[in-house]
C-alpha cells in the first residue's frame, strides 16, 4: 500500500497528470485497500463479489521464470471471474525500487537484480550494520526472527525508499512501464 501511495505521488508530482491521487482516493473511501495474498485470494473474491465493483489484485510473482508464477491458479480463477489481476514480472515489488533509492536509506546496500530477494538482501545489510549483533547465519537459523526482520525490511523500503524515487528512477528500473500501468488503470476507474 505504501509503494503504490509513494509512487503515484513521485510521479503526479512529476507531472504526469494521467496518475491517479492514490492517497486521496484513499481518504475519500473511493478506493479501498485489503491486503491479501496468494493463498487467500479465493477466500477475499467470494466475499467481494458481492459488492459490484471494480477490484484489482497485484500478486507479487515469487518465482523466477521459467516456472510460472506461485500463485497463477488463484490468479487465473479470480480473473475470470471479471476481475482485474495483476502478477510482477519480477521477483516482487520491491524489485520496483531503484537500487540509487535503496541506498538513501542504506547506503551499503548493493543488490538490484529483478530476481533478488530484495527484503532479505536488505535485512542482512541492515543487521550486519549494527555493531554487536549476532552473525546473520543465527539470524537465518530461525525462521521467526528472519521473517520479523524481512518484514521490518519491506516497511522500510516501501515506506521510505521509495520516497526516494523519480520518475526517472522507476523509468530505468520498471522499463515495461507495470506500475504506471497499474496504477493508470485504477486512475481509468476512479475517474469515472
Amino acid at each position: 500500500i505504501s509503494f503504490l501511495k509513494n509512487i503515484a505521488e513521485t510521479l503526479r508530482s512529476g507531472g504526469e497528470t494521467d496518475i491517479p491521487d492514490i492517497q486521496a482516493a484513499e481518504d475519500s473511501g473511493t478506493l479501498v485497500f485489503i491486503p491479501v495474498n496468494g493463498s487467500n485470494l479465493q477466500l477475499w473474491a467470494t466475499r467481494l463479489n458481492g459488492l459490484n465493483k471494480p477490484s484489482y489484485v497485484l500478486l507479487d510473482r515469487d518465482t523466477k521464470p521459467p516456472l510460472d508464477p506461485k500463485y497463477k491458479q488463484e490468479a487465473e480463477a479470480y480473473a475470470a471471474e471479471g476481475h482485474t489481476v495483476w502478477i510482477t514480472q519480477k521477483m516482487e515489488l520491491e524489485n520496483y525500487i531503484h537500487t540509487d533509492a535503496l541506498k538513501q536509506i542504506l547506503p551499503s546496500y548493493r543488490g538490484g537484480g529483478d530476481f533478488e530477494d530484495v527484503p532479505r538482501l536488505f535485512a542482512k545489510v541492515q543487521h550486519e550494520s549494527v555493531s554487536g549483533c549476532c552473525p546473520w547465519t543465527e539470524v537465518e537459523s530461525n525462521l521467526k526472527k528472519l521473517k520479523d526482520k524481512e518484514n521490518n525490511a519491506k516497511a522500510k523500503i516501501c515506506g521510505e525508499a521509495t520516497k526516494h524515487m523519480s520518475p526517472a528512477l522507476l523509468t530505468e528500473v520498471d522499463n515495461g512501464n507495470e506500475v504506471r500501468t497499474w496504477l493508470k488503470t485504477i486512475g481509468a476507474v476512479l475517474s469515472r
